[in-house]
């Protein structure tokens, strides 16, 4: 589990970066901006272009395998050993100076090949929609190949003014295209789309109507990061990617969307070229229906990473300490945390780790088949500047594990999670800025997760205690909370202060003598009420 949700986050970041390659590099000074080095390729794959008008015109174009594999992104040339590709490039119009096609071929390469992208005969994509008193945004259009279980963006371009954009069709096995642009009203975005599988369409006319479109209340909460937001990018059906007008929209607005999946990545840092904090929620909406999605939603805390044993090793990566407790998959620089591996009284190793610096995992190699203690404390900072006194929620938070060793051997990977907890916080009923008036009572649902997933599996015992805390002053003090189990996790109601902070505490333990204590400082705000 702990490479997988990064993997997720990122794809649609690769695809802006593809389509700002594409729409900012010019066909003359195309190069290649990534190719795998492969020893067994002893043929040449040269690539030319044709634009609408029949002008001979050099390419950025993409190469990858049938299997998914990247050769080129953004050259005219590569070496590849025999096999089947997907060679796509978009194709500029020299005339005009700004359109482009998509063009794409299946090519077989058995020893040096020359491929041209052909654009002659292209056809149009474009686009309508039923709310007067709007604004059309910039079109996408992407071609990407599903192959292993991953969906690959091959290339795509972006188009700034609106209008029509054009595609060469053709048919490909595993090759999907989404057509992607939007409009913007006051308080209010429409996203529109289409995705076509097995190729290239033969043109694609897409007619929105709001009615049978879903309904998507976004509401972008204050008080739980204070770095800027840089960019929100959506995804539609794992392709087409665009990037929202955020800077226009307020923190919370109503966003139409052609029903469908759509992935939402948001991008914070000190500046757009550095993003210190992603947050990425992947749903599938229905038409005609009603959603509501939050982002910066406290009480932010532990992901479910959870400490491994690998071979003779105990490991453990911190940098998913500060998760949205709803969206649940994001990555984090803002933190740094100390770790301290221990065996009763005896320090085996401890350490200092900064988020996405150059070690990012503890690891400590362990002898004795016996009962350690690994303890976690992380604390977030702004990499803006100082954080204003009361600023940020969820600046401190400790993990406090206590789980057996013993060498994990005989399997192909011998990697195991250790059997321990996190507790994952959801407070109801929070405001945008993540508070509940002071003198009420807010209900929080907590979530008791637990690790497996990893290639041995995760030994699994009855939990022997579940209990749950809250502390007023910044945890001088702790007082129980009573826990009613509703399913999938417990209720636990706190009697809220006239005024401050709410700091948060679950104490679990099972028959076999594992247990975690987790504690997040100031996890929600009480303001005067």
């Amino acid at each position: 589990m702990r490479g997988r949700a990064r993997h997720r986050v990122t794809w649609s970041v690769s695809a802006l970066t593809l389509l700002g390659a594409a729409m900012l590099a010019p066909p003359a000074q195309a190069r290649a901006l990534s190719a795998a080095v492969h020893p067994d390729a002893p043929f040449t794959l040269s690539i030319s272009g044709i634009d609408r008008d029949g002008t001979a015109v050099s390419v950025p174009a993409s190469v990858y395998s049938q299997s998914g594999e990247s050769f080129l992104s953004g050259g005219n040339s590569v070496s590849v050993p025999a096999g089947n590709y997907v060679v796509a490039a978009p194709i500029w119009r020299p005339a005009d100076g700004s359109t482009q096609t998509l063009v794409a071929s299946e090519v077989h390469v058995s020893g040096d090949t020359n491929v041209t992208l052909d654009a002659q005969g292209a056809v149009p994509m474009a686009a309508s929609l039923i709310a007067p008193g709007t604004t059309a945004g910039p079109q996408t259009v992407e071609l990407c190949l599903a192959a292993g279980g991953d969906v690959n963006a091959v290339a795509g371009f972006l188009v700034q003014t609106p209008g029509t954009v054009f595609v060469q069709p053709m048919t490909g096995k595993g090759l999907r295209t989404v057509y992607q642009t939007f409009w913007q009203g006051p308080g209010t975005l429409y996203d529109v789309a289409e995705a076509f599988s097995g190729g290239i369409p033969t043109g694609m006319f897409v007619h929105a109507n709001p009615a049978a479109m879903a309904k998507v209340h976004v509401q972008l909460r204050a008080e739980e990061n204070v770095t800027p937001l840089r960019a929100v990018l959506a995804t539609y059906d794992k392709c087409g990617t665009t990037t929202e007008p955020v800077t226009s929209l307020p923190a919370g607005y109503t966003d139409f969307r052609t029903p469908g999946e759509w992935s939402t990545d948001l991008n914070f840092g000190p500046k757009p070229s550095k993003i210190q904090r992603d947050l990425f929620k992947d749903a599938v909406y229905k038409g005609a229906h009603q959603y509501s999605d939050i982002f910066d939603s406290a009480a932010a805390g532990p992901g479910a990473v959870f400490p491994v044993i690998d071979g003779s090793t105990i490991e453990y990566s911190p940098g998913n300490l500060f998760s949205d407790p709803v969206v649940r998959v994001s990555f984090d620089c803002e933190g740094r945390a100390s770790i301290r591996l221990s065996r009763s009284a005896t320090t085996v190793k401890k350490s200092n780790l900064t988020f996405c610096g150059k070690t990012t995992v503890f690891s400590a190699h362990v002898i004795k088949k016996t009962f350690y203690d690994l303890n976690v404390n992380g604390q977030r900072f702004n990499p803006s500047g100082k954080v204003p006194a009361g600023a940020l929620l969820s600046p401190k938070v400790s993990l406090n594990w206590r789980f057996p060793f013993a060498p994990v051997r005989h399997h192909l990977i011998n990697v195991q999670a250790a059997p321990v907890t996190v507790t994952r916080f959801v407070p109801q009923g929070l405001s945008f800025h993540n508070d509940s008036p002071g003198g009420t009572t807010t209900q929080v649902r907590c979530f008791v997760l637990r690790g497996g997933g990893e290639p041995v599996a995760t030994p699994r015992y009855r939990l022997k205690r579940v209990a749950f805390q809250a502390s007023f002053n910044d945890g001088a003090n702790w007082h129980p909370l009573a826990a009613t189990l509703h399913g999938s996790f417990w209720v636990v109601k706190v009697h809220n202060p006239p005024s401050g902070f709410v700091s948060l505490r679950s104490i679990v333990t099972d028959v076999h003598g594992d247990s975690t204590t987790e504690t997040i400082l100031r996890a929600y705000l009480t303001p005067a009420g």
